[in-house]
Order: structure tokens, then sequence, then C-alpha cells
């Protein structure tokens, strides 16, 4: 039974790494021709993650706003950023969600009460692929592949954490109709 669970974690490990490195590979661009409702897909994700603990509360100031992405793509990276969230807070943390809007930008801010990390962990290690604080369970390339997949929807994402306070995850984008008028924006903003 230990021999098939261990090799069961193998290929799996195999396959996700091929996914990686396929979609590293061609560039894993989002579909920009698509608009996407922020807050419905944020309320979804997070119900979808609902079966862990803690529950996670999402609230909008803009309901009706819209991005370019692939919408599954999107929830990919809105999973992984929960998940994440969920894990560092524990069982009895608390995560929410927050939409706003910023200019012409829509944020998506993923707030937690967990431990935090340093600031040398944030700029050197959070965005590196293959490196994990998860051991085994992880591999290092969703924080990675979250940030590239909102660089590639011409965002940016932005961290701000305090070591036994918690980390607030924050995702931006240029709204629906930014996109169409090239809005052009710098990347690289980590805090």
């Amino acid at each position: 039974e230990f021999i098939e669970d261990a090799i069961s974690t193998v290929d799996n490990s195999v396959r996700r790494m091929s996914r990686l490195l396929e979609q590293l590979r061609h560039g894993g661009s989002p579909d920009l021709t698509r608009r996407v409702k922020v807050t419905q897909l944020c309320e979804e994700v997070a119900e979808q993650c609902g079966q862990r603990r803690p529950k996670v509360t999402v609230y909008s100031e803009e309901p009706e706003a819209e991005i370019r992405a692939s919408r599954d793509g999107l929830a990919a990276v809105f999973g992984h950023v929960i998940r994440n969230a969920q894990d560092a807070a524990g069982a009895d943390g608390e995560v929410s969600i927050k939409i706003s809007r910023q200019d012409a930008d829509v944020v998506v801010e993923v707030l937690d009460n967990g431990s935090g990390m340093d600031e040398y962990f944030i700029r050197e290690r959070l965005f590196r692929p293959f490196e994990s604080t998860k051991g085994s369970k992880g591999m290092g390339i969703g924080a990675y592949q979250a940030r590239e997949f909102v660089r590639a929807a011409g965002g940016d994402v932005e961290v701000d954490s305090t070591l036994g306070q918690g980390t607030v995850f924050r995702l931006i984008f240029p709204l629906a109709q930014s996109v169409q008028q090239g809005v052009a924006r710098k990347t690289g903003a980590i805090r």
C-alpha cells in the first residue's frame, strides 16, 4: 500500500511538472478576448475552497467589474492564492477576498491572518519555480504561475506580509475596457 501510494505521488508530480514545462515552452498566455466578471468568479472559487477551513469571505466594491482573461486560468490563479492563504491561516484563522477598483484597474486582495512571510522570502523565493515551504506536498510552481498569468493579462502582483500577522496577496488587473485601449503597466511591484 505504501509503495503504491509513493508511486502515485511520483506519477502525479511528473504529470504536474510536464504540464508546467509545456506551459513554459508555449508561453501559457491567457486568452484576452474573453471577459470575466471578477466578483462572480471569486465567489465561485471561494465556494469551491469552502470544503477546507477557514471559510473564505468575499467583499466586493465592484460587483460588475470585468477583466479579459481565460476564465479557467483565472480560476486556477484565484484557487491557488486562496488555498495558500487557508494553509497559512490554519483551520481557526481568517481568509477574505476584497475586490475594489483603483483608477482603470480592478484589485483582488486575498487577506489572511496566518504566520506571514519575511521580506527575504518574498523577494528571493516566493516566485521562484520549484521552491516550496510545503515539503513534499508542494512543487513551488503555483505562485510563479499565478504571477506570470497575471502579468500576461496586463496586470501585476504585490505581496504585503508581516511575520506573525498575516499576508495580503494583491492581484491587479486592467479593467476590460482598459485592455482594449492598450493601457501599459510596469511589472515587478513586490512590497
